[in-house]
């Protein structure tokens, strides 16, 4: 079966400018237009790929697509931008122009990697200022990095209150990151009535595009008994794949190192 996947595009919705205060604040949506991949291009193969965190087939595809459609340039900016799948490419420099050019196009993705390029520098004003930027535009990532921010107090004072807003409307735009969180939010009661069920429900949806904590937290919601069925068995595979899609992963090689010492595999 072919991948296929739908990206926004420059056709954008009226916009509301998200409000900290609890009454104010509103979800900002971006207004989609059809852009359609499969996997019988590279430049499809590099967008598929690297959305389902194929990190290292996203990239050949990428490079062998050698095109400047803009969602093939994001990719590889952010590849450059932290050297994931090849650290010898990590080049922050050569990002920050890929997405300064686009952001200048309209492109919310690329004015959220400009918040990430300030925010992997420590300047998390200037972070901020570049989310909010792109969240106003609709972008699930920035919406997301932005409850990041809040939830962690990077730059800003904690409110849990307003990062799961954020969480939320980046959530509604199927972010996996989003997701994720909504699920740490829920088991560890940060804003919400603590609930293992919500949990796991959250971590389920992250975990069906390969995010790795999503993976390795509900590998431990099977391992612990919590929010749903006890299989430890499920819990060794989902710490497998967990460290197969994030060899950095050391939370999930910990417990995975761990069941097979209890006779896993």
């Amino acid at each position: 079966m072919k991948l296929k996947k739908t990206f926004l595009v420059m056709a954008l919705s009226v916009l509301v400018a998200a409000c900290q205060s609890s009454d104010q604040f509103v979800y900002p949506t971006e207004k989609e237009t059809e852009r359609t991949y499969t996997t019988d291009t590279w430049e499809g193969r590099c967008v598929l790929y690297f959305d389902h965190r194929y990190h290292k087939e996203s990239l050949n595809a990428c490079q062998k697509a050698n095109s400047k459609n803009p969602d093939v340039q994001i990719i590889l900016a952010n590849f450059y931008l932290r050297g994931i799948a090849d650290h010898s490419l990590k080049n922050p420099e050569r990002a920050l122009a890929i997405y300064e050019y686009l952001s200048q196009q309209g492109y919310g993705r690329a004015t959220n990697g400009i918040g990430l390029y300030y925010q992997d520098k420590g300047d998390y004003a200037k972070a901020r200022h570049y989310y909010e930027l792109a969240a106003r535009k609709g972008n699930p990532i920035a919406q997301s990095n932005l409850g990041y921010m809040f939830r962690d107090g990077q730059g800003v004072s904690k409110n849990q209150a307003l990062a799961n807003r954020y969480f939320e409307a980046a959530a509604a735009q199927n972010s996996a990151s989003a997701q994720f969180a909504l699920g740490w939010q829920h088991e560890n009661g940060n804003g919400y009535r603590q609930s293992y069920v919500k949990a796991r429900e959250y971590y389920e949806l992250a975990a069906k595009k390969n995010h790795s904590m999503a993976l390795n937290n509900l590998g431990v919601m099977y391992e612990k008994n919590r929010g749903g069925e006890h299989n430890l068995t499920k819990a060794m595979e989902l710490y497998k794949k967990a460290y197969k899609f994030d060899s950095n992963n050391d939370t999930a090689y910990r417990n995975m190192k761990r069941l097979e010492r209890q006779g896993y595999k």
